[in-house]
């Protein structure tokens, strides 16, 4: 965590200490998953982590779920209220960044 003394792979004390810390990870979305579906799922996972998530925002830090969307066309996803009561509950913020991707298919 920030602030704490630095230590190697074995535990071994290294001089300094961390000036921050994060976490992340990559969640591949299945085809035909709904996004509300496959972000409620990937929310459980989170709580699971639930401490370590605390433990971030409570020295000062930032906790974010963020993902990326690509779209051959306009879209739409809806993010029901039980997985937007979820987030709150871990009080994480929500990015989705939305790209609208144009692939040109040779004939």
């Amino acid at each position: 965590m920030a602030g704490e003394a630095r230590k190697d792979g074995a535990g071994n004390p290294l001089s300094g200490r961390y000036p921050e810390t994060y976490w992340c990870c990559d969640f591949h979305q299945v085809d035909g998953v709904a996004l509300n579906n496959f972000l409620s799922k990937v929310v459980q996972q989170i709580y699971q982590h639930q401490d370590f998530i605390d433990e971030i925002r409570v020295t000062g830090g930032m906790v974010k779920l963020w993902g990326g969307w690509y779209n051959l066309a306009n879209t739409t996803g809806e993010l029901e209220w039980e997985l937007l009561r979820d987030l709150a509950s871990l009080k994480m913020d929500l990015v989705i960044d939305v790209y609208q991707t144009n692939i040109e298919q040779e004939s």
